[in-house]
């Protein structure tokens, strides 16, 4: 993060029993090494512009805090 990384959550399974294995306790750990943010790519519309893009997609961000608040942590 220093040296301008960027996080994200992302899944490294290796099979169909391991895909979200650890995701009950992302946010926790998210929050114990003290990120501020996190990072993920957007679909841009068909003819969209937009600046710091990704091929047809745009790096957004939120913050931890907006992260807390998604449905998904509902689950």
């Amino acid at each position: 993060m220093a040296g301008g990384g960027r996080f994200t959550i992302s899944d490294d399974s290796h099979c169909v029993s391991q895909v979200g294995l650890n995701y009950g306790r992302l946010l926790g750990y998210i929050r114990d090494i003290g990120l501020q943010e996190v990072h993920y790519l957007e679909k841009l519309p068909m003819g969209e512009m937009a600046i710091n893009v990704l091929d047809a997609c745009a790096v957004r961000s939120m913050t931890v805090d907006q992260l807390a608040q998604e449905r998904f942590w509902e689950l």
